[in-house]
């Protein structure tokens, strides 16, 4: 069974932005989020599909942001 990321373009991936920050996204492979460390927000992917809201996200914790600055997979190019 495919995960959720997998169904979705990595070039459609690159195109978004956090809608709080304008910053870029880093994709968070073990929750399967697109998650921005400027705004400290992590937005979920349902059926394959990111949910770009910032109702829908969830607040980030200091070890989130710690654990994906280790070993991120950037979407796109300004942090």
């Amino acid at each position: 069974m495919m995960n959720k990321a997998q169904n979705i373009n990595a070039d459609l991936l690159s195109l978004l932005v956090c809608p709080v920050s304008l910053s870029s996204l880093v994709y968070d492979k073990g929750r399967d989020e697109l998650v921005s460390l400027r705004s400290r927000l992590a937005f979920p992917i349902q059926d394959g599909v990111p949910i770009m809201l910032s109702e829908a996200a969830r607040p980030i914790s200091d070890d989130d942001v710690k654990r994906l600055r280790l070993a991120p997979v950037w979407l796109g190019n300004d942090i």
